[in-house]
């Protein structure tokens, strides 16, 4: 193994390249205090950041059947909003994907924190509209709506029952369903 000890804060590196496992990179810490352990810091150290900027990257690649060394995943972490006292970050993760003649990385997942509104952090799943999210359990909806896409049919599909519930705690009264066509009651 190759091992290297730096002075801040005690923290080891040891990489252990080996044949059959592979290269693993270990951060050890020392500390017994709850909150702390480990930590991989990206830190860019810039005169003047602004939005949009890429704070760190990390790639994955390795060879297609043609043996050529091709990228199919990366994960960005960059600023959404750089405005003092009204940061925001973004975080992607992308993977390869192809038209069958060109390769690209694309965004599957984007988490995004939203400036000037505490507590509020988007996420966008997928990467266009042919794209398939599945929910291998509960869909939980904290908020109001589920809203379709513009001028275009939203469908529920099942291939069993379609159940609606109303007032599932059973702690309101007068409960109902409301369909509404073109935007009328």
């Amino acid at each position: 193994p190759v091992y290297h000890q730096f002075g801040h804060d005690a923290i080891d590196l040891f990489v252990f390249p080996t044949a059959t496992t592979g290269s693993v990179v270990t951060i050890h810490s020392n500390d017994t205090t709850v909150g702390n352990g480990g930590e991989l810091q990206f830190k860019k150290n810039a005169a003047d950041t602004e939005d949009g900027e890429v704070l760190g990257k990390v790639t994955f690649f390795g060879e297609d059947e043609g043996n050529n060394n091709t990228q199919f995943a990366e994960i960005v972490a960059s600023i959404s909003e750089s405005d003092e006292t009204d940061e925001a970050g973004k975080l992607e993760f992308k993977v390869a994907e192809s038209d069958g003649t060109n390769t690209a990385m694309t965004t599957g997942l984007l988490i995004e924190g939203e400036h000037a509104t505490d507590g509020q952090v988007d996420v966008t799943i997928g990467a266009g509209s042919g794209s398939t999210t599945t929910i291998a359990g509960d869909l939980t909806v904290s908020g109001g709506d589920i809203v379709g896409p513009t001028d275009s049919d939203l469908s529920i599909k099942s291939d069993g029952n379609l159940t609606f519930v109303v007032d599932a705690d059973a702690d309101e009264s007068s409960q109902k369903i409301h369909f509404k066509f073109d935007g009328t009651g």
